[in-house]
């Protein structure tokens, strides 16, 4: 019986994969894109450029360009509560062109449903906004009350390993099997037992 991969790529294939609509060669203005100390970026992995392909736990975080190293730039991005660099050729890169009026009050992992709501309830939106709503708007697992007490019942375990950037992406993953969720609390630095995922799967398992 074949083993399951546990490799850097492991449960990457949605990611890694490209839609009809942009199939094709990668356009050399995104390979040869620069960027300026500072710029705000989004780690976007373009599938077709599979060279120095970043570890799976760092793609679509946002961050800020720090060094330009060669062909690639250094990007200082928030893992957890920790700051870490990671080196990302620009074809991995979209900047985030962002209103520099605005002061950060608080931040916090918020999941699809409950970005869903906010939006759906406001009027004159940034771009950014914009493109997010569009990015939620299919998304119909669960509704917004629904996925706030989700996310008290799993602090509510009070595993120092379940921090809160994972407890969301179970939320918006709703894994629908013990295997599935085990492939989600892979991006954990610090492994789970079997004991722990089981005690998970409970709290998620009436959601589904």
């Amino acid at each position: 019986m074949p083993k399951r991969s546990h490799g850097k790529q492991s449960g990457c294939r949605k990611i890694l994969t490209r839609t009809p609509r942009n199939k094709g060669k990668v356009s050399i203005v995104k390979q040869l894109k620069n960027y300026e100390i500072g710029d705000n970026v989004l780690v976007k992995v373009e599938p077709m450029v599979k060279k120095n392909l970043i570890h799976k736990r760092f793609l679509n975080k946002t961050g800020i360009i720090v060094e330009k190293r060669g062909n690639a730039y250094r990007v200082r991005v928030k893992d957890m509560n920790k700051e870490k660099d990671v080196m990302v050729l620009p074809v991995h890169l979209r900047k985030l062109w962002l209103n520099m009026n605005y002061k950060l009050i608080k931040e916090e992992y918020v999941t699809k449903a409950e970005i869903k709501k906010i939006l759906s309830e406001r009027k004159d939106l940034e771009m950014e906004q914009k493109l997010t709503k569009e990015h939620t708007g299919n998304y119909k697992k669960l509704k917004a009350d629904k996925a706030l007490k989700l996310k008290e019942d799993l602090k509510n375990l009070n595993n120092i390993k379940l921090q809160e950037d994972l407890i969301v992406k179970i939320i918006d993953i709703l894994p629908a099997s013990i295997d599935e969720l085990r492939v989600v609390l892979q991006m954990s630095l610090i492994p789970f037992s079997d004991e722990e995922i089981e005690k998970v799967f409970e709290v998620v398992k009436p959601n589904l």
